[in-house]
């Protein structure tokens, strides 16, 4: 049978029970941590082709044009500052989704613990790609990685080069480059994140099937005349004994 598409609002709703609380994503609980991640990838992926499509036309002038005015040299920095921004949350994201997979693993200890290992090897396997492939264009472009270690030296190194002609020229073609990597690595990133979810909601959904149906045979059974049975994390549940009638 095929699988249907679980939402993520649905996603969330199944989750009950023990969450552990998020770090990067401010303390959020697990099934918020596994709605704000997917939406996260979904945002930074559009965001990513927008980028691109400004760089590109940046690089287009850059070509078509020998002599390029100030105050669009310092347009330029804006969509190249704002894809290397890209870059670092995107490689948060993947630690992100690792670590949601583990943490489910710890709250459901009866959890296939081979599909845990699955999700993270891919995290792990995507982001070391990523690593590896982001290294590779900025060195084509005549950079280094370690020209890129913080926010103030992105910015210093992207103005510096958008000054020179040539520099110019390559720092768009890397940039335009670098945002088609994130919006690739993104939509990886996204097919990994719905498997991960739906496999965790799909498990969820099944431990609260259990648990209703067990409710209802042992309700149906009704050991004790007028007493109401429940299925509760800590056992079996038996209601109050009515007060003796006076």
């Amino acid at each position: 049978m095929k699988k249907t598409q679980i939402s993520l609002a649905l996603i969330a709703a199944l989750f009950a029970g023990p969450a552990m609380a998020g770090t990067m994503t401010g303390g959020a609980t697990l099934p918020e941590q596994i709605v704000q991640e997917g939406t996260a990838i979904e945002t930074q992926m559009s965001a990513a082709n927008q980028l691109v499509q400004q760089v590109q036309m940046y690089e287009n002038m850059a070509q078509n044009m020998i002599n390029l005015p100030q105050s669009m040299i310092n347009e330029m920095e804006g969509p190249l500052d704002q894809l290397y921004g890209l870059a670092q949350e995107s490689q948060g994201l993947m630690t992100s989704g690792e670590n949601i997979a583990q943490n489910f693993q710890n709250s459901n200890p009866d959890f296939s613990p081979q599909a845990t290992t699955s999700f993270e090897n891919s995290y792990q396997q995507l982001q070391n790609g990523f690593n590896s492939q982001l290294n590779n264009i900025l060195q084509t472009a005549g950079l280094q990685l370690s020209d890129f270690g913080s926010s103030q030296q992105a910015a210093q190194t992207i103005a510096n080069g958008l000054q020179n002609q040539s520099s110019r020229s390559a720092l768009l073609q890397a940039g335009a480059s670098v945002g088609l990597l994130e919006e690739k690595a993104l939509s990886q990133m996204h097919q990994i994140q719905t498997q991960e979810a739906q496999a965790q909601a799909e498990y969820r959904k099944t431990q609260v099937d259990a648990d209703d149906e067990l409710n209802a045979q042992v309700n149906a059974f009704q050991p004790l005349q007028g007493v109401p049975v429940a299925i509760t994390p800590g056992g079996v549940g038996f209601g109050s004994f009515p007060a003796p009638q006076q």
